[in-house]
């Protein structure tokens, strides 16, 4: 599938991401994606010294964005990171070895950074909205999970890992839930209203498997169904946020 008004040369080497709240299942699809399909890119990992340059150039800007906006105040290291993840992201996309049919997969992406409620500072309103423009050109594909909120809980409290919301009241974590999801819609809206803007894909994670969501992915992204692995798919996954 080839959004409207896409370039061609998108066609060898696109970028999904698999968005959705806490629960929804996005590293159990990303884990089912890259375990059967070859050609998987994995997003950078900014972290690491490689890429240490590359953060340390846009550091002057990010400040500089948030002193415009008055900003300042309440500054966190997470809060500068994802920042920088944001500025700099798109430009190693742009400049990164293109391998032919390779698709780029986010499983903590764009949309997942802006709807953290760090970034969902009043002041950062119009950064928010320039950010996503900026992001809507490099996207081709939104693959938008999401489960009923006594589902997404009853996920969240299973981790084996840490989680804000794992223990909580069940009404505290609706209500966070649904601060996130309101994010998401209102980006995600944005972007319907581009002629140019990426495909938007639904799955509801209460019915269908990681396994069901990639089987219906092979067969409406292109570059995913040519560089299936033959065979079975592995063993089912628990679904994870």
């Amino acid at each position: 599938m080839t959004p409207p008004g896409r370039s061609p040369s998108l066609a060898v080497s696109r970028v999904v991401e698999l968005a959705g709240p806490a629960g929804a299942g996005k590293s159990s699809v990303f884990a089912r994606l890259v375990a059967r399909v070859d050609n998987v890119e994995v997003t950078p990992v900014l972290r690491t010294r490689q890429y240490a340059y590359v953060l340390a150039t846009n550091v002057p800007a990010v400040f500089a964005t948030l002193a415009r906006h008055g900003a300042i105040r309440g500054l966190t290291p997470q809060k500068i990171r994802s920042m920088l993840y944001l500025r700099a992201l798109p430009g190693l996309i742009e400049r990164r070895p293109v391998s032919k049919g390779n698709v780029l997969v986010f499983d903590q992406g764009p949309l997942y950074l802006l709807s953290e409620a760090l970034l969902r500072d009043d002041r950062l309103n119009a950064w928010r909205k320039a950010t996503l423009e900026t992001w809507s050109s490099h996207l081709d594909v939104i693959v938008w999970l999401d489960a009923p909120d006594t589902v997404l809980a009853e996920r969240i409290d299973a981790r084996g890992k840490w989680h804000r919301l794992k223990g909580e009241h069940l009404e505290a974590t609706i209500d966070v839930l649904a601060e996130a999801r309101d994010a998401y819609e209102a980006m995600i809206s944005t972007l319907e209203e581009r002629a140019d803007g990426p495909a938007i894909l639904r799955f509801d994670t209460s019915r269908m498997s990681p396994d069901d969501v990639v089987d219906s992915l092979l067969a409406r992204v292109d570059g995913f169904a040519s560089a299936v692995r033959p065979g079975p798919p592995p063993e089912h996954v628990s679904v994870r946020g």
